[in-house]
């Protein structure tokens, strides 16, 4: 679980990076504070999925929840 948080993290902030946003601007876009992008960035907490949902709006993106196959969970 732990590894995939971090990778969430990463691609957030490798999407905001890729669109030359500052968390600043991802902020204002997104209606998500500075201080949770840079501590759910930086792998030291976790984030709601409403936040990672308004995030990923600001960036271009959309959440898309699949159910896995039971060999998967």
């Amino acid at each position: 679980m732990k590894e995939r948080k971090h990778w969430l993290s990463s691609e957030v902030k490798h999407l905001r990076i890729e669109k030359k946003m500052s968390r600043t601007t991802l902020a204002i876009c997104s209606g998500v504070s500075k201080g949770t992008i840079s501590y759910f960035e930086n792998g030291k907490g976790d984030i709601t999925i409403c936040n990672l949902e308004r995030l990923l709006e600001a960036l271009g993106y959309e959440i898309d929840i699949h159910k896995l196959p039971p060999e998967c969970s």
